[in-house]
């Protein structure tokens, strides 16, 4: 009820003409027109790049984080999450601000005299698009990462030992045993980060990137004159993404890799000391520290005075604060996405609770 009536809504609309009667008229219409077919094709795209910068992320750290021990590694663990529970649309906020024509970035080239004041870049006039993607990217990547390292969790460690008593090298041994045996997590993160790029809405239109289907279907919704064309383009996108996860589970339910949990041996881990063990906790708060740059440029945004053509604000107030909060729509708002937000997690609880229950029985 709470899914298939919804999208049974959406396609009704999507498949029915004006007299009430089946019709393909809007979803071959969606491929006719060149716009939407951009939109469908930029998105395909941003999904699969966003898929891709996630997986380059992810893979590295969980494998780090399974086959060695390091200073900090526990707390780490935890904060290389924290990008997930941040809205990815707000750090896209503060990311025009350091990368804009007057943003921190070019501010601190021409101080360095590795920029002309005269002739800024333009860093997300061109390059939207890989915008978009490096903020999904930044946001999803731990959806990959915990997948990834639950799979490494329940490998039995003497098939690379094995491997390596027979005189495999590292690489080799990363390639032939370890990747393929990763490929069930791989599969099962990718499937949710594409699905969850492909159709991101807050992202594009921060960045004012118009030329994807979901901002295209955004648009096209407001649109009074009741224009079947974005319920088409609704319907595309789920049948895309229906298409993927169906894929996804077929991949999965072909291979038992990785599919029985083995115990880990106690010497699966090596301990890092000296340069080595910091050198990998480096890397880990080095990725927490980019994921979490374009949400600290929002926080000084909202505490700012003057901050024009500077590395940093040239001054700091509250008065954003006072005058947001003394607006009188502003705290209903923020009682309202509490009281959503609560609700939506309640009802999530029970519904949860109630299927695991009636699965497991």
């Amino acid at each position: 009820m709470f899914f298939l009536y919804p999208v049974g809504m959406t396609l009704a609309v999507a498949f029915q003409n004006e007299q009430g009667g089946f019709t393909f008229d809007y979803i071959l219409g969606v491929f006719s027109n060149p716009v939407y077919v951009e939109g469908l094709w930029n998105s395909l795209m941003m999904g699969v790049f966003s898929t891709l910068v996630s997986l380059i992320i992810a893979f590295p750290l969980a494998l780090a984080s399974h086959r060695w021990i390091f200073p900090g590694k526990k707390l780490l663990g935890v904060l290389i999450l924290a990008p997930l529970v941040l809205p990815p649309f707000v750090g896209a906020v503060g990311i025009k601000q350091i990368l804009g024509v007057s943003g921190s970035l070019n501010a601190m080239l021409i101080d360095l005299g590795l920029m002309s004041a005269t002739q800024p870049t333009d860093w997300l006039g061109e390059g939207r698009f890989w915008g978009v993607v490096v903020m999904n990217a930044l946001h999803l990547y731990p959806i990959l990462y915990m997948n990834i390292a639950a799979t490494l969790s329940h490998l039995d460690p003497a098939m690379e030992q094995a491997a390596q008593n027979l005189g495999c090298p590292p690489w080799r041994r990363l390639r032939k045993i370890t990747l393929p045996l990763c490929m069930p997590g791989i599969f099962a993160g990718s499937a949710i980060v594409f699905i969850w790029s492909f159709t991101e809405l807050g992202v594009p239109l921060v960045f004012d990137y118009t030329r994807v289907a979901s901002v295209q279907v955004y648009d096209g919704i407001k649109d009074l004159n009741a224009n079947p064309m974005p319920y088409a383009l609704v319907g595309i996108m789920l049948i895309i993404s229906a298409t993927v996860f169906a894929v996804s589970k077929v991949v999965l339910g072909r291979t038992g890799l990785g599919s029985a949990p083995r115990p880990k041996s106690h010497d699966s881990e090596k301990a890092l000391s000296g340069w080595k063990g910091w050198a990998v906790s480096i890397s880990f708060i080095a990725v927490f520290f980019i994921a979490c740059v374009p949400h600290l440029g929002v926080v000084l945004l909202s505490v700012n005075g003057d901050w024009y053509q500077t590395i940093l604000p040239e001054s700091m107030t509250m008065a954003h604060y006072n005058e947001a909060l003394g607006h009188p729509l502003v705290v209903p708002s923020i009682k309202n996405s509490l009281i959503y937000a609560s609700g939506s997690t309640l009802l999530d609880i029970i519904l949860g609770t109630a299927i695991a229950w009636v699965v497991v029985r």
